[in-house]
C-alpha cells in the first residue's frame, strides 16, 4: 500500500491541519508514491498568472501529472476532495478509475451544499474506490441511501496531532460559564446574535474575522488568532462550542445542516485542548459526545446557561477526565492509526 502526498505535512505552510496530520501518519506507515503540490494564488492578477505559469512548468508538477496517467500494482490512498487545479483534479478522477484506490474523505461537498444531483456524481466517483473512509455512520447511511456500494470504514473522529499534550496550566480549563468558540469568525453567521444569549455567559472567541458588532460587548472577548499547532495551548474557558449556521435556535443553512453528517475538526481541537464540549442535539457528533460523556447537547444556544446551572463540579470533573483519555488518543493520531490497522486486516 502507498499514498499520494500533498506536501502539507512537512511544509512551513501546513495548509489543512486535518489533511496534514493524516499525511504524517501515512508517511510513518507507507511509502509515498509521489507528491502533488497545491497551486499557489495571489490577488494580483499579473502575479497570479506568473505563479500559474511557474507552477505548471516546475518539474515536480509535470512529474505528478505524468504519474497520475500511470497504472500501479499497489493500492493507493488518496485524501478527498481534491483541491489542486483542473488538470490534476481531472487526472485524479481518472486515476481512481484505473487503480485500486482507498479514499479518505474529509468532506462531501454536495452534502455540505445540499446539492443532491451533484451528490449522485460524487457517489459515482466514490464507487470506483476499493474502500471509502467516512466520518461516521450518519455520513455512511446517507451516502449508501443515495447509491454508495463501495466498502465503507468509519473513522469515528479526526485526530489532532501534537508533539506534546496541552496541560491545564493556571487552571486554563475550569468549571464555569466561559464558552469558547474557535474558527473562522467571519463565516460563523450566528456570532453577531450572541448578545441575545444571556449576559451571564462569557464568550471567548478565537480566530480571524471578529464581527464588528461584538467588539464592544463586555461578555464577548476576542482572544486572538493562532496557528493550528499553537491554539490548543491557548484556549481558556469552561466549554468549547461546536455550532454553525445563522441562528441561535438551531443549526440552520447549508453549513448548519452539514453538522448532521460530518465530524467537525473543531471537536478534535477541543479534545486536544482538554476542554469539555457543547453541540447541537441533531449534530452527528452529539452521539459521540454523549456516549463518551465529554460534555452536553442542546437544541438552542439559549439553553446553555440553564443547563450549566444543573451541572456540579463532580460532573464537570467527569467530563474533563473523559476528555483527557480521548486527548491522548487524538494527539497521537490514534483514530487514523486504528483505521489504517483495519485496512491491513
Amino acid at each position: 500500500m502507498k499514498y499520494v502526498g500533498e506536501n502539507l505535512a512537512f511544509s512551513k505552510n501546513a495548509g489543512s491541519k486535518a489533511r496534514a496530520d493524516i499525511e504524517i501518519i501515512l508517511h510513518e506507515n507507507y511509502d509515498c508514491l509521489f507528491n502533488i503540490e497545491a497551486m499557489p494564488t495571489r490577488t494580483n492578477k499579473i502575479k497570479n498568472i506568473l505563479l500559474k505559469i511557474k507552477y505548471f512548468t516546475q518539474k515536480q508538477n509535470l512529474k505528478s501529472a505524468s504519474e497520475l496517467r500511470k497504472i500501479f500494482t499497489d493500492t493507493v490512498i488518496l485524501q478527498y476532495p481534491f483541491y489542486f487545479n483542473r488538470i490534476h483534479n481531472h487526472l485524479l478522477n481518472n486515476f481512481i478509475l484505473n487503480n485500486s484506490v482507498i479514499i479518505f474523505v474529509h468532506d462531501i461537498d454536495s452534502l455540505r451544499h445540499f446539492g443532491h444531483a451533484v451528490l449522485e456524481d460524487e457517489i459515482k466517483l466514490l464507487n470506483q474506490a476499493k474502500i471509502v473512509i467516512v466520518h461516521n455512520h450518519y455520513m455512511k447511511d446517507i451516502l449508501c441511501k443515495h447509491g454508495l456500494t463501495a466498502k465503507v470504514i468509519e473513522l469515528g473522529l479526526f485526530d489532532y496531532v501534537l508533539d506534546q499534550k496541552p496541560n491545564n496550566y493556571q487552571n486554563r480549563i475550569h468549571f464555569g460559564k466561559e464558552i469558547v468558540f474557535a474558527g473562522n469568525l467571519q463565516k460563523s453567521g450566528f456570532l453577531p446574535l450572541l448578545s441575545h444569549a444571556g449576559e451571564n455567559l462569557t464568550w471567548n472567541l478565537y480566530g480571524n474575522g471578529m464581527p464588528a458588532s461584538l467588539k464592544n460587548k463586555k461578555n464577548i472577548i476576542w482572544q486572538g488568532s493562532y496557528g493550528p499547532n499553537e491554539i490548543p495551548f491557548k484556549l481558556e474557558g469552561s466549554f468549547g462550542l461546536v455550532w454553525d449556521g445563522n441562528s441561535l435556535d438551531e443549526c440552520k443553512g447549508f453549513m448548519g445542516n452539514y453538522l448532521k453528517y460530518n465530524n467537525p475538526h473543531k471537536l478534535s481541537l477541543y479534545i486536544a485542548s482538554g476542554i469539555p464540549v457543547i453541540t447541537w442535539r441533531q449534530a452527528a457528533i452529539a452521539e459521540f459526545i454523549q456516549n463518551n460523556n465529554i460534555g452536553f447537547v442542546v437544541d438552542s444556544v439559549l439553553q446553555i446557561s440553564e443547563i450549566i446551572d444543573t451541572i456540579d463540579e463532580k460532573k464537570y470533573s467527569a467530563y474533563k477526565k473523559n476528555i483527557h483519555q480521548l486527548q491522548e488518543t487524538v494527539i497521537d493520531g490514534g483514530f487514523t492509526r486504528s483505521v489504517l490497522h483495519q485496512l491491513s486486516l
